[in-house]
């Protein structure tokens, strides 16, 4: 057989390499581009194989002592930041940690899994909203994904915990139903009128919420339909029917607040639009149009990126949905028709490397280091994306004939 002369990296792709690895300064969509399409397919693949390698050692070399990643939030490092962070890792090193070590990634995994079923049973993690902010849906909605994903891929480590896994599924699932928002649907870690009270929804909670509930529905969880309706409904009515801005929290109206502007509300765009497609609602060319304008208006979520605070500037952007959004935005690319992915696929793999942390790997949208799991294992998924399961919709995932047995995690 010919051996094929290895072809050498184009200047193109070493001028990637070098904004990529040794800068991570505030760089233009209209900037980075260019440096990666104009390389050879075969130099951008290894450039981001390389990337995706580096930052799953990174994951895999960094669990606690009691296997959980930590994602750190304004308030401190509540169970469910705990839980959510790890399961989030846990989605990640799912897709791409057998390609670095795959013994060492079971292991990983299997004490990863047991910890967000751990923390599933802790007092705060159960199906309650207490006083007027919880975050715990975060851990609950995470751990769902996770725990769905963890069994349709079926590894042969978790197999010997098959019972304790559904049973956690049926706990995270049957607790994010009982914490819908009371009468108007939809969900949202903070609610000034109480847990039990009608509550504006947040489009940014109820978008991921949706999805990990039609992960638990595909697997057989009784998910009623009246929920998703809710749901549904909710998410249309934060939309502004004229920019196609999501609102922040509640329904949109025609004044729109800083957080409601379109550059303000790009992180959430493409997964609200993408969840209604999932729920038989919306359209490829509203998702389309959120994934444009959340390459038009990337910089100034990059502006907000690593900062302090919560909520500033002109559009009142907080740092932490700096990497929500490059996931989601991934995402929302892979439901678009098959002629309009590629491009947009290599806008978002070229902002992602041009903001990597060259020194070991990692990406962080937060001031904390502990915080770099989360921003890597995000930044895996939207790199991966296009290789990731399909997400489970309503019409592929059927009402459960029989509810199953209440979940117990413990």
């Amino acid at each position: 057989m010919p051996i094929r002369a290895r072809r050498r990296p184009s200047a193109a792709l070493l001028g990637l390499l070098v904004a990529a690895t040794l800068t991570g300064a505030l760089l233009a969509p209209d900037r980075l581009a260019p440096a990666v399409t104009t390389g050879h397919a075969d130099d951008v693949d290894r450039v981001v194989r390389d990337a995706v390698k580096k930052g799953t050692e990174l994951l895999l070399a960094t669990p606690e002592k009691d296997g959980a990643w930590t994602y750190r939030g304004v308030y401190g490092i509540p169970v469910g930041y705990r839980v959510g962070g790890t399961s989030i890792v846990g989605l990640a090193l799912l897709q791409t940690g057998d390609r670095v070590d795959r013994r060492k990634n079971a292991k990983v995994l299997e004490r990863a899994t047991l910890f967000v079923i751990d923390g599933l049973s802790d007092p705060l993690m159960d199906g309650t909203f207490k006083d007027t902010y919880d975050v715990r849906v975060w851990g609950q909605t995470y751990a769902l994904q996770y725990l769905c994903a963890l069994r349709a891929k079926n590894p042969s480590w978790s197999r010997k915990h098959g019972k304790k896994i559904d049973a956690a599924i049926t706990f995270a699932a049957e607790a994010l139903i009982a914490t819908e928002i009371p009468e108007r649907g939809g969900w949202n870690y903070s609610r000034p009128r109480g847990g039990k009270a009608p509550n504006a929804h947040g489009s940014f909670v109820t978008a991921p919420v949706v999805q990990a509930l039609l992960e638990a529905r595909a697997r057989g969880i009784d998910v009623p339909d009246a929920v998703l309706e809710r749901a549904a409904v909710a998410l249309e009515r934060s939309r502004n029917a004229e920019t196609g801005a999501f609102t922040y929290s509640g329904a949109a109206s025609g004044r729109a607040g800083r957080t409601d502007k379109v550059p303000g509300a790009i992180a959430r765009m493409p997964i609200s639009d993408a969840t209604l497609l999932l729920l038989g609602e919306g359209s490829r060319e509203r998702t389309r149009a959120s994934v444009d304008a959340f390459f038009e208006h990337w910089n100034e979520l990059e502006k907000r990126r690593a900062k302090n605070g919560t909520h500033e500037g002109p559009y009142g952007i907080a740092p932490y949905y700096f990497f929500y959004g490059q996931y989601y935005a991934a995402q929302a690319i892979e439901q678009l028709e098959e002629a309009d992915r590629p491009e947009r696929r290599a806008k978002l793999r070229d902002l992602l490397l041009g903001i990597r942390n060259g020194e070991d790997g990692s990406w962080n949208d937060r001031v904390f280091e502990v915080s770099r799991a989360y921003g890597t294992a995000m930044a895996i998924l939207a790199l991966t994306a296009k290789d990731l399961p399909e997400p489970a919709s309503r019409a592929s995932a059927k009402p459960a004939k029989k509810r199953p047995r209440r979940g117990r995690v413990y």
